[in-house]
């Protein structure tokens, strides 16, 4: 975290998205699976991501909470 509130406004995020996906009766899990970025995605200052890691770690959590149901 690198601003003041960011952690705030980060679960407040997070909350809504949960939220939405229990109205869509869809797994929060897989709403963030869909919305990643990959690599090769444009990043907001013209660069394109080159090491994102964000379907592994999602993945890691996915069969993490499944290790645990």
């Amino acid at each position: 975290m690198r601003a003041p509130g960011e952690a705030q406004a980060a679960f407040a995020f997070e909350s809504h998205i949960d939220s939405i996906t229990r109205r869509l009766e869809m797994d929060p899990l897989e709403l963030r699976m869909r919305n990643l970025v990959q690599k090769g995605d444009d990043s907001l200052h013209e660069a394109r991501h080159q090491n994102s890691k964000a379907t592994e770690t999602l993945e890691a959590a996915r069969l993490r909470k499944q290790a645990r149901e």
